[in-house]
């Protein structure tokens, strides 16, 4: 590969025409282009006079190499090397074509020639990582991806494959620091989100694998590598039928995927032996009076449980959280965690329902809109006993009967859940289903799908056959008497809310809390101005108080 003749370039270089130069230029700006046939036609013209003119060799080999001709690549770039041995490029182009080829001891050559020419070649660097990795040399890819890295730190696939090698090497806590600089410059990586999942698979961190798993998925939904690494981790939890799920979606997208069908088969086999009815001392079946029926448990796993909280007892679902670089979020990660949910807004609400009171006298009404499972409902229903009630409102089923379990438990008997969406209008919409055994911020999922739609651990399945008919409701349709305070927090669809109870806001002027991080918070302050409202940022809400109302004096904008 090396040169035949040591001789410089000065003393190499025949005398090039200013036309040919011309030519070499434009057929290089043709060649970036994509314009490759052209780009030949006019490097091929270039070569008849100049046969030995190595840099028109090497843009030829460059066209071969961006049509995928790896061979004729090989051919001419190797030809400009013979010609001229001390141009980088050429050594790590020649390298890239048999790389390509499967001539990794050639194309390893290429390379060291390339950085012990140019020892800042990032790109070399790199790709004698990616060749040393096929061969299985992992600590010596390592290395190189260092250099390429020493080079251009923000080379999200250098740290992405460093990852990949310190994984090879069992070193799974540096293979998780390299996969988050990996997504940290480019979040939308899903081959990283896919190598953390196993690095935390092989931590046996499950929770966080199955979350990065689906993070994974969500950027490339077709990705059956990722639906096998989840299916086994869940079988790992024992979760037996959502591992058969993830199993089945790898197999659709992957018919001939040999490790999940192997995969499949055991956990067919596992859910099989769990399903046969004991027959220790400890366990008799029961047979029906005939004789010929028994019952057995069926085992399944649990999400909601029962927790002691500052707010009450409350039923929570134990895998609603979404786990970030810094730390989490959910409803259920901050009661579990903290045994409190969000107490400065729980604290600001309750004094705006106590002033409400003082100002307005007794039979206070307030709506909470996108309730969850009722922190805010019961801490107010519990402040207002004896002078006040509370209408909960909750679209997600699951959730709407842990709501209507919490205020049941902590026997909140002045308020009252309703399953329902609030929107503009009464109606109907489709309400997605997620999975609720998979590790997510469900209060965090949006109902109608946009293009910036969160996710919140897991992918969440749009189509029709996916979703709940719900009712949807309308603050107008329900015609209240008095409203003193709404809280509206639904994931993008404040607005329609607000919509649907401007006659109950032009006619009661309630203190309206509503959530803006997914609003257009300039379309809500337009509208809300026009109708006499004051507003006041209070965190990832906005407060909106009438100009009538005695407390405006009160607050600072």
């Amino acid at each position: 590969m090396a040169g035949k003749t040591k001789n410089s370039r000065k003393e190499k270089e025949t005398t090039v025409s200013t036309l040919t130069r011309l030519t070499l230029a434009k057929a290089m700006a043709l060649q970036q282009q994509g314009l490759l046939q052209e780009a030949k036609i006019l490097c091929e013209d270039v070569l008849k006079e100049h046969p030995d003119n190595f840099d028109c060799l090497h843009l030829l080999g460059l066209i071969a190499l961006q049509g995928g001709d790896y061979y004729q690549a090989a051919k001419l770039i190797g030809k400009a090397v013979d010609i001229y041995p001390h141009n980088p490029a050429f050594f790590y182009h020649l390298g890239v074509a048999l790389q390509e080829l499967g001539e990794l001891d050639g194309a390893m050559t290429g390379y060291d020639l390339a950085t012990a020419l140019n020892p800042d070649f990032t790109e070399a660097w790199y790709n004698w990582g990616n060749a040393l990795q096929k061969c299985e040399r992992f600590d010596e890819a390592v290395a190189c991806y260092d250099k390429a890295l020493a080079g251009r730190w923000d080379f999200a696939e250098a740290h992405y494959n460093r990852a990949v090698a310190l994984k090879e090497l069992k070193k799974y806590e540096e293979a998780l620091l390299a996969y988050d600089q990996a997504i940290a410059l480019k979040p939308d990586y899903g081959e990283a989100y896919f190598g953390r999942g196993n690095a935390l698979a092989e931590l046996k961190r499950s929770l966080d694998a199955l979350t990065d798993y689906d993070h994974a998925l969500s950027l490339r939904p077709d990705y059956a590598e990722a639906y096998l690494g989840r299916g086994i981790v869940l079988q790992e939890l024992k979760m037996l039928d959502e591992a058969l799920a993830s199993y089945d979606r790898a197999l659709a997208l992957k018919p001939d995927y040999a490790e999940v069908y192997q995969n499949h088969a055991i956990a067919i086999k596992e859910r099989r032996k769990r399903e046969e009815p004991r027959t220790d001392d400890g366990y008799q079946t029961i047979a029906s009076k005939s004789g010929t029926a028994a019952q057995k448990f069926n085992l399944r796993p649990a999400a909601f449980i029962l927790a002691s909280t500052d707010h009450g007892s409350m039923l929570i679902n134990r895998f609603d959280y979404r786990l970030t670089g810094n730390g989490g979020y959910g409803v259920g990660f901050q009661l579990l965690n903290t045994s409190s949910f969000d107490h400065d807004e729980v604290d600001l609400l309750l004094q705006l329902l106590n002033l409400r009171r003082q100002h307005f006298g007794d039979g206070v009404v307030a709506i909470d809109c996108g309730a969850n499972i009722g922190v805010h409902t019961v801490e107010w229903a519990k402040f207002m006993h004896g002078w006040g009630k509370v209408i909960a409102i909750e679209a997600q089923e699951r959730i709407f009967y842990a709501l209507a379990g919490n205020i049941t438990l902590n026997n909140c008997f002045n308020a009252r859940a309703i399953w329902a969406a609030a929107g503009r209008e009464e109606g109907s919409i489709n309400v997605p289903v997620p999975n609720y055994f998979v590790p997510s911020s469900f209060g965090s999922m949006e109902i109608r799908q946009t293009e910036s739609t969160e996710f919140i651990g897991q992918v969440i399945d749009y189509s029709r056959e996916n979703t709940q008919a719900t009712r949807m409701v309308s603050i107008d349709g329900m015609a209240l008497p008095r409203v003193d305070l709404i809280k509206i927090d639904i994931e993008g669809m404040e607005m329609e809310a607000i919509e649907g109870a401007s006659h109950t806001i032009q006619k009661l002027k309630p203190q309206l809390v509503i959530e803006k991080i997914k609003a257009n918070e300039s379309e809500l302050n337009s509208f809300l101005s026009s109708r006499g409202y004051k507003t006041f940022p209070s965190g990832i809400n906005l407060l909106a108080v009438h100009e009538s109302d005695p407390i405006t004096s009160m607050l600072k904008r």
